[in-house]
Formats: C-alpha cells, sequence, structure tokens
C-alpha cells in the first residue's frame, strides 16, 4: 500500500466493497519502503489525528516493542521523545491502554510472527471445511445442473454462490447470529476498518478468494469476487466506481485505462451503463439473443447497443456467436430463486456445524497471538480469521473441481470472476 489515505478514501465511497483489501494490500511495502513498520489503512479526511499519529515512526515502533511486552509509563514517555505525541494521546485514541503499572497494547497488531502463526493455522481449518463441503459435492452439483444459461460455466456459479454467497456474506451474517463475531467496540478499530494493523512484511495474499466488489444500480447489482492481489479489477462495480472518482484520463491506473476511456466514450453517465451491461446480461439468462434484442433489453438504439457489447466482449463479460451473443460470466435472476436457496441452505448447515465442532480450539490455538495474549476479545478480532478460512478454503475447491479457476490462463483478467444478479432475488447482508 504505497499510498497511506488514498486506497482507503476511494474504499468507503464504496458501500458494499470488502475492506479485506487491507490484508491484501500488505505486501506492497516490504521492501520498497523499510521506514514503514506498520501496515494499515485510514481515511486520513475521515480520522486525521489517528492517521497523522500511526504514521509517525516512533509511534509504529513502540507499538511493536509493546507488542513484545508491556512498557513503564517512563518507558513509552522515552519511547516517544521528540515524536510529538503523548502517551495520554494514545491512549485516548485507543491505540495504548493501562494495566496496572504498564501500558500495553490496545488494537488489533499483528506482528509478522503473529501473521505466520494465523496463515499456519487457518490454512489447516481451511481444509477442514473444504473437506466437509466436499463431502457434499453431489447435493451441491446436483443443484447447479439446473443452471443452463448458454455460455456460462456451472462451476462460476458454484464458485460465486458457494464460495461467496455462502461462505462470505451468509458466513458474516451467521457469525455474528451465533456470537463467534462481534462488531469492534474499541474505537480505533471502529476508524480503521474490520482488519488488523500489521507488521511491515513481504507475505503474499495471492489466492486467497475472500473479497467482493459489489454495487447495485436499481434491481440491478454487479459483483465480482476473487483475491486482493490483483488490482485493479477491470471488472463491474470497479470500473464505475473508479470513473466516478477520476474524470481525467491522468488519474486513472494504468491496466485499466483503455477500458474506461471506452467506457467514457461511450457513454458520460457511468451508472447508465452498469444498469444497461445488466439489463443485457439479465436478457442473456434466457438464451442467446441478437443485436436487436440486446438493444431493446438496454432501452437503447442498434449503434448504441453494439459499443457497449464491443467492450463487454473486450472484458469477456460477453461472447459472440456469429450475430448471436452469450454471457460468460454467472448471471442469476428470479428463475435461480431454488438454486440459491438450496446452495445456501447446505452452506449454511455445513458452517453451523463446522463452527460448533472447531470454534473452540481455533481460538485456543491463535491464543498466543499479540491481541488475545493481550486480552483483547477473540470475537471482536474474528472477521479476518474467518475471511482468511474461507478463502484458503475456496481455494481449495478450486483445487478439487468444485469452483471455476479465477487464475486460469484462458481469463484475459485473472484472480476474480464477475457476477450480475438481481438485487430483488440476493440482497447482500
Amino acid at each position: 500500500m504505497h499510498q497511506w489515505s488514498s486506497r482507503a478514501e476511494n474504499l468507503q465511497k464504496s458501500p458494499l466493497i470488502k475492506a479485506a483489501v487491507v490484508l491484501a494490500c500488505l505486501p506492497c511495502i516490504a521492501a520498497a519502503q523499510p521506514e514503514h513498520l506498520l501496515e494499515f489503512d485510514i481515511s486520513e479526511s475521515q480520522r486525521p489525528e489517528l492517521a497523522s499519529v500511526l504514521k509517525r515512526i516512533p509511534v509504529q515502533r513502540l507499538l511493536l516493542d509493546m507488542a513484545e511486552a508491556p512498557r513503564t509509563p517512563d518507558e513509552v514517555k522515552a519511547a516517544l521523545s521528540g515524536a510529538g505525541v503523548s502517551a495520554e494521546q494514545l491512549e485516548h485514541l485507543g491505540l495504548i491502554r493501562r494495566r496496572d503499572n504498564h501500558y500495553i497494547v490496545a488494537l488489533y497488531l499483528l506482528t509478522r510472527a503473529d501473521l505466520l502463526h494465523v496463515r499456519a493455522v487457518t490454512d489447516r481449518y481451511a481444509q477442514s471445511l473444504a473437506d466437509v463441503l466436499l463431502a457434499h459435492r453431489a447435493e451441491i452439483e446436483a443443484a447447479l445442473s439446473t443452471y443452463n444459461a448458454p455460455g456460462v460455466d456451472p462451476k462460476a456459479v458454484a464458485y460465486f454462490v458457494l464460495g461467496c454467497v455462502s461462505l462470505d456474506w451468509d458466513g458474516l451474517g451467521l457469525t455474528i447470529e451465533k456470537g463467534y463475531r462481534k462488531k469492534y467496540s474499541y474505537p480505533p478499530m471502529t476508524w480503521i476498518g474490520d482488519w488488523w494493523v500489521a507488521e511491515a512484511n513481504e507475505l503474499t495474499w495471492e489466492k486467497y478468494y475472500w473479497g467482493s466488489h459489489t454495487d447495485s444500480y436499481g434491481d440491478v447489482s454487479l459483483t465480482s469476487f476473487g483475491d486482493h492481489a490483483h488490482q485493479p479489477r477491470a471488472a463491474f462495480p470497479d470500473l464505475v466506481w473508479t470513473l466516478s472518482q477520476h474524470r481525467k484520463q491522468g488519474g486513472w491506473p494504468g491496466s485499466t485505462r483503455w477500458i474506461l476511456r471506452s467506457l467514457l466514450s461511450y457513454s458520460p453517465h457511468p451508472q447508465r451503463t452498469a444498469e444497461q451491461t445488466g439489463a443485457m446480461l439479465f436478457a442473456l439468462r434466457d438464451g442467446e439473443k441478437d443485436l436487436p434484442e440486446l438493444a431493446a433489453a438496454a432501452g437503447t438504439e442498434k449503434e448504441e447497443a453494439l459499443k457497449l457489447l464491443e467492450i463487454l466482449l473486450d472484458l469477456q463479460y460477453v461472447s459472440s456467436r456469429g450475430r448471436r451473443y452469450q454471457a460468460r460470466v454467472p448471471v442469476l435472476t428470479k428463475r435461480d430463486s431454488h438454486l440459491l436457496t438450496v446452495i445456501r441452505r447446505v452452506g449454511r448447515g455445513i458452517m453451523e456445524q463446522w463452527f460448533a465442532d472447531n470454534y473452540d480450539q481455533l481460538k485456543s490455538d491463535l491464543s498466543g497471538v499479540t491481541p488475545w495474549r493481550y486480552g483483547q476479545s477473540f470475537a471482536e478480532g474474528f472477521y479476518p480469521i474467518w475471511h482468511c478460512i474461507f478463502g484458503v478454503a475456496n481455494r481449495r475447491l478450486v483445487q478439487a473441481g468444485l469452483f471455476a479457476d479465477p487464475c486460469a490462463e484462458s481469463r484475459k483478467f485473472k484472480g476474480y470472476i464477475p457476477v450480475a444478479f438481481q438485487a430483488s432475488v440476493l440482497k447482500r447482508p
């Protein structure tokens, strides 16, 4: 994460984007900027004092030292000498707190050793979750057999419905409902987000399939689901967000500049473009369509519809067979309500039993990690732990052939799979 605030400010403007970006961006600093001892994502415009204080190297060094052992008030005062901030200010911001005659870390801070331990432990639990899911493979594939949109891989549908809707969206709701997860109560974590602050490291989070970027335009919901190592995403709604935030070409990410230029040339109203894209994809859910049919679905003229289709062909949202078009990405409409119900029911049942069997031991296995060693609430820090588990479980299901591979060689844009669905059929929690 080379910029401390711009990414956070952009993400906060996108209501349904995953906070998983924070953890996925950890490798970016590593060797390039060794003067940054901690990695985090805070909006400077919304929390200027916290961002300013946490960026200071003496503060970062102190927090890492305190992750190893508590510090006395005199030691904290000495460590902050010349930093322009006091222990009282750090305590007010919720970065440290008093315990008896010492100060201890009060935020969810993970050292590099903590991160390695978390990865090793969650990888093991991810495999156990994947094993249970694969034991229900026949039931899952039977439900998927009802999906018959020409050109769409049912394994990509499985990847989205089970990997994203069930494990991610429903899983987050289930963990709150059952008390396995709680919203952060410490003030700084409501400002920083759901992720921990981490010691600078070189770790990669590629193929941790845990992040959805979603937005709705009327009854059209467009999303992509995948890892956050492959950024920026050449998919909706990211393209709409980028066009809305950076009208000038100089502000566009280089890898998607040509797509953004094409979209802006097509229409100066990116939200309208997203609506038309969804309308075309919904029409293609029912089978192949020709240009006049897709123009009618999008409510535009044939010449304009052709321009949009050329962009969607480049993005691999659609394919063409002669003068007819097919969808290439999963599209879910009212006709898929039963499929969604069945797979979500299977997923919930599996998660309920898996948590009952594994949660307490998982908590014990991670008890030596810095925040929990200092008495922080495990449930309040469970959001990223669950993401690590289902993110790796999804990778295992890709390897097992139940899911389509977001990084397959045939994909022009790797690391994620785009999806369109009717907001009235599938409501994102």
